[in-house]
């Protein structure tokens, strides 16, 4: 496994897609995995199913509170989704999956997917989540945004929608 640190904190041997994968995988809930700087491309999806932290080693922040720049770069090499958040169903288990001080940039990507999607499920049970200072740069290729919300309750604050076209939704959202 390429996931050191213990609970409740976490570190991936590398940002590659594969090793934060295998932290998320390890993960229990109330833990953060931190990734460090650097660049790194993903030609697959990380998929968050749990409770759990993913943080990048920080951000340059504007006058309002959003990030311009930041040390943890994931660029986009998928043809589809990139980041597949899907809250647990256990309302007990406290907490709700973050992600948090990363800078998301475009890259090779060529498809037709939503590059984050973020999934509640079908039924209104509590399901939450939470993205912030992250710096979605130039995501928007797939016609409906960077970000699709479905039935699920949650907290997008203090992000950078950099857009390449500005009649496109950053995030689009449907129940």
């Amino acid at each position: 496994m390429a996931c050191g640190g213990s609970s409740p904190n976490l570190a991936p041997a590398s940002n590659a897609l594969t090793d934060v994968q295998d932290c998320v995988t390890a993960a229990v809930a109330g833990d953060i995995i931190t990734l460090a700087s650097g660049t790194t491309s993903w030609a697959g999806t990380l998929t968050i199913n749990k409770n759990i932290t993913v943080i990048g080693n920080g951000c340059t922040l504007d006058a309002n509170n959003r990030p311009t720049a930041c040390n943890t770069i994931i660029q986009d090499a998928t043809t589809g989704t990139l980041i597949n958040i899907v809250p647990p169903a256990c309302v007990a288990c406290g907490g709700h999956p973050r992600l948090s001080s990363i800078e998301f940039r475009e890259s090779s990507r060529n498809g037709t997917g939503v590059p984050f999607v973020v999934d509640g499920g079908s039924s209104e049970d509590d399901r939450r989540f939470r993205i912030d200072h992250v710096f979605f740069n130039q995501l928007d290729h797939s016609g409906v945004g960077a970000m699709q919300i479905a039935t699920i309750y949650g907290l997008v604050d203090h992000n950078n929608f950099d857009t390449v076209d500005a009649t496109r939704h950053a995030i689009f959202i449907y129940n």
